[in-house]
């Protein structure tokens, strides 16, 4: 069985408030030959767990992987998508034997381990793909199919590997729009671990506009630095009429308040209207305060299953040749 590292447990909670409003400055142990690095990732973060704080500026293999996600400046360029076709409300289903509602219409949502179903095969990860969750779920040809943005890891690390696959499987799946991939950024890693995974996010969100109508880039914003560079990709980017927002991290009521209103002020920063796809909240009140917040949006949400938390493991993945590659041991 594959090791469990506390942090996915928690993500966002072992940081406290410390990591949500840091003063983003920059920590003596961040010297590197580019003096720009700390614009882009923030600064040092003070609830850095250190002895597992994931890509740091110290990093002997930063290079390569600065090189493999194309650099850390959010430079993709944004599209528009159909908003007009996107529905208010797409219940999100964990699990094949849940009965599906006899009067279902405006959708169904899945997660990308319903695609990309994990086995490991001698200590490396594979996915066998579904080309047919539709088929499976028994979900008639007239129900659009929605792709939620949050996974286990390993799925998303796969995703990243295998792209030419990845964009194959989801057309196959004829999926109506679709969350780009929110690779982890848990509070209590070096941020500028959180900066190579937004950067994924937006690399994915680029590959996979041939694969649906509705493609919508996963904005994520643990302290105010993040919540400014989004903004000003949006800005750069004024053909963007969609994001996607993830809040299957924030799991409990402290998280989901403190960093919901981190998003809020992003949607002030921002300065236009946007129509936002909220993926993950399963209780009323949480639905309610997204609801008011964001007039524009959809909401993506298992409450309507009760369904129960999936929880990812650890893949023991690093960064390096190729898009991503496994570590050693």
């Amino acid at each position: 069985m594959m090791h469990q590292p506390p942090s996915w447990r928690y993500g966002y909670e072992a940081s406290g408030a410390a990591a949500c409003y840091q003063l983003c400055l920059r920590h003596s142990r961040c010297r590197l030959d580019d003096p720009g690095l700390a614009e882009h990732c923030g600064g040092c973060n003070p609830a850095c767990n250190a002895d597992n704080p994931g890509i740091t500026p110290a990093d002997p293999d930063l290079d390569e992987i600065l090189q493999n996600v194309g650099g850390l400046a959010f430079d993709i360029r944004g599209f528009a998508c159909p908003a007009r076709q996107i529905p208010r409300l797409v219940p999100l289903v964990w699990d094949n034997r849940q009965t599906m509602p006899d009067d279902l219409t405006s959708g169904l949502a899945v997660s990308p381990e319903r695609v990309f179903r994990v086995r490991e095969v001698r200590r490396r990860v594979h996915c066998t793909l579904d080309l047919s969750v539709r088929g499976t779920l028994r979900l008639p040809d007239n129900v659009p199919l929605w792709l939620a943005p949050g996974a286990p890891d390993e799925v998303l690390e796969w995703m990243w590997e295998n792209p030419v696959e990845t964009r194959s499987a989801l057309a196959s799946n004829r999926f109506a729009g679709i969350g780009a991939p929110h690779f982890s950024v848990y509070g209590d890693q070096c941020p500028l671990t959180w900066r190579v995974n937004m950067k994924r996010m937006l690399v994915m969100y680029s590959e996979l506009r041939e694969v649906a109508s509705t493609v919508a880039a996963t904005v994520t914003v643990p302290n105010r630095f993040f919540a400014e560079q989004w903004a000003g990709w949006v800005a750069d980017n004024p053909d963007v009429n969609v994001l996607a927002v993830n809040t299957q991290m924030w799991r409990t009521d402290r998280q989901f308040h403190r960093m919901f209103a981190l998003f809020v002020e992003f949607t002030r920063l921002v300065g236009r209207s946007l129509h936002y796809l909220v993926f993950g909240p399963a209780v009323e009140d949480r639905i309610s305060l997204v609801r008011a917040s964001l007039p524009q949006c959809s909401i993506i949400s298992s409450y309507l299953y009760n369904a129960s938390e999936n929880r990812p493991s650890e893949t023991g993945i690093r960064p390096g040749n190729g898009r991503w590659r496994m570590a050693d041991g």
